[in-house]
């Protein structure tokens, strides 16, 4: 059965649902904490999702400033002069679309909308702008892709690669996708950030903004060998998560994934590292995204209380 793809265009203060003939799914790969493997997991999962659906596109959205996942792709805007950007269609979006921005990667059916540094500038001038522009600004890559899913000829993923903060790209990125993973380490740090980025989803939906959003789960990325301390702590803290919260796959932290993205290339398209069990970690973890999509995710975790005496616990 086909999954009609639904979207919502402002016309003023109307809002009309209007359904694709295709299906255009969108995800989220999000953390408020640096350093925990989003980008090479947004690329190492667009490329899995590539290679299991190859009668689908994906389409990679950069919204870190940082440009990291434009530049691991392989996208230089020095080279790529014609080729629109993210502040592009944040500086013109009356007259930028999504299609405009799009840029042909190494892989047939992964394309990039790519990011420079000038997202710094831009974020800067909204910001300055005061209130108003905040508020104007946080439903643009909403409103094109609910234009792009209206025009899609085809079926897509569209992925988001985010900055680790609540900012103005990472907001744009929560309202317009339909479903947010959480990539954690085995660092106390990164947990600190999973209530905060739930909760945020959760106003999001409650608050009317983007009533489809949903968690889907968190992952474990870079994640070290079992007999390590930090892991062991790591997997207790998993343990509080009392629902089904948490992913049985785990991303390995290897070094094939930086090598690999060195080449502009997701590691399971490498061809010395395309067997191994980082990409296939990395298969596992976006067959089992696909395969809770319509899944109802339980984030309960036990009382604060009970995640205290067990920290101290293990620590001891």
């Amino acid at each position: 059965m086909r999954l009609f793809a639904k979207g919502r265009i402002n016309k003023g203060e109307k809002i009309i649902e209007v359904v694709s003939n295709y299906d255009v799914k969108s995800l989220v790969i999000s953390s408020i904490k640096g350093g925990v493997g989003k980008t090479g997991s947004t690329m190492c999962l667009a490329g899995a999702f590539a290679e299991m659906r190859p009668d689908w596109n994906v389409m990679i959205i950069d919204c870190d400033s940082q440009a990291n996942t434009s530049i691991a792709l392989g996208f230089n805007p020095a080279e790529h002069t014609d080729n629109c950007l993210l502040y592009d269609i944040f500086d013109d979006p009356k007259n930028i679309t999504l299609e405009d921005c799009l840029w042909q990667t190494k892989i047939p059916n992964i394309y990039l909308a790519p990011a420079d540094r000038g997202l710094y500038q831009k974020e800067a001038e909204i910001q300055l702008h005061g209130f108003s522009a905040i508020k104007e600004t946080r439903t643009i890559l909403r409103d094109k892709v609910n234009e792009f899913k209206m025009s899609a000829k085809k079926n897509w993923l569209i992925m988001f690669d985010t900055r680790p903060d609540l900012g103005i790209f990472t907001l744009n990125a929560y309202l317009a996708s339909d479903r947010v993973i959480i990539p954690v380490t085995p660092d106390e740090f990164a947990f600190q950030g999973i209530k905060i980025v739930d909760k945020t989803i959760t106003d999001i939906r409650n608050g009317g903004y983007n009533r489809d959003l949903r968690v889907l789960g968190i992952y474990r990325s870079l994640w070290e060998k079992a007999n390590s301390h930090n892991t062991r702590l790591a997997e207790a803290e998993l343990a509080t998560f009392t629902g089904n919260a948490v992913f049985n796959t785990f991303i390995p932290n290897h070094v094939s994934v930086r090598n690999a993205m060195r080449e502009r290339l997701p590691v399971n398209f490498h061809a010395k590292y395309k067997n191994t069990d980082v990409s296939n970690a990395f298969r596992s973890l976006m067959e089992e995204v696909m395969g809770r999509w319509n899944t109802r995710v339980d984030m309960t975790r036990g009382s604060e209380a009970g995640v205290q005496e067990m920290r101290r616990s293990l620590s001891s």
